[in-house]
């Protein structure tokens, strides 16, 4: 399999990983410790042994949750194996924001 074959298959699991943890994270929408959390992007290892979950925040509660949601991805996808996942706190999403809300500042006072 060409590299571009294979670039292009993992960007497509990552993508179905991502709608999966989604719906399964909706699931959990009646427990407050899941309320406000956005899955933001899976990176997923080349041999699917392992998967970074990027989130908007509550990496460590969705990380005692990786069997529920490993789980969920086995149900749903047709993987030979499931990656074992680990959650990070995008912080790149929450430097734009604060980048983002410093330059409104500054227009208010100009």
């Amino acid at each position: 399999m060409n590299s571009s074959i294979a670039g292009a298959h993992l960007a497509r699991i990552n993508a179905d990983i991502l709608r999966v943890l989604t719906l399964a994270l909706r699931q959990k929408a009646d427990n407050e410790d899941f309320a406000d959390v956005n899955i933001l992007r899976v990176e997923t290892s080349s041999n699917l042994d392992n998967a970074k979950v990027f989130v908007s925040r509550g990496a460590e509660i969705l990380g005692t949750a990786s069997g529920f949601f490993r789980s969920e991805i086995a149900k749903t996808l047709n993987l030979r194996r499931v990656p074992a996942l680990r959650f990070f706190n995008d912080e790149g999403q929450k430097n734009a924001d604060r980048i983002e809300e410093l330059l409104v500042q500054i227009r208010s006072k100009q």
